[in-house]
């Protein structure tokens, strides 16, 4: 647990090079690809190995990573950040792979998975921008501006706060 306190103190403080040193000794000592608390520490390391741009380490502790992820949710989520380390690394292709898949995996998921919804469809247009497909930017911003309208809570169905000092 000290190392994994001090990983994260580090990580917080943007000593991320400092960091790793803990998250890899940790994961030397963890057991099983699949077990819980591994995933756990694979899943911060990559990270913050994507921050520092050690791209294929994070993809291959995120595609360990995803082998023992449970849920569909989960799924999502390990492969969106393998998505963001490959655009980060400048592979457009492989990173809509995985971002649409991670996508995919949200279907149904309802408005817990809203948010993750809106930013993948933001990296997407993102990396459509980038080359160019500016239609498809369009068509993702689009549609991420209509889930957002139908998800939005209405006005009057909000408390109102009143203002501390206000007359």
């Amino acid at each position: 647990a000290a190392a994994l306190n001090a990983a994260r103190s580090l990580t917080r403080r943007h000593e991320d090079r400092r960091a790793l040193v803990y998250y890899r000794k940790l994961l030397e000592l963890l057991p099983g690809r699949a077990e819980k608390p591994r995933m756990s520490v694979a899943e911060e390391a990559a990270s913050v190995l994507i921050r520092t741009g050690e791209h294929a380490e994070a993809v291959r502790l995120l595609g360990n990573a995803l082998e023992g992820a449970r849920t569909r949710t989960e799924r999502s989520r390990l492969r969106e950040k393998v998505g963001l380390s490959f655009h980060l690394h400048g592979d457009a292709k492989q990173a809509t792979e995985e971002l649409e898949a991670s996508l995919s995996l949200l279907a149904g998921a309802g408005a817990r998975a809203s948010r993750d919804r809106l930013r993948i469809q933001c990296l997407l247009a993102d990396i459509a921008i980038s080359q160019g497909r500016y239609a498809r930017a369009e068509e993702l911003c689009g549609e991420a501006r209509l889930h957002v309208k139908t998800r939005r809570p209405s006005r009057s169905a909000s408390p109102s706060r009143k203002v501390q000092g206000a007359s």
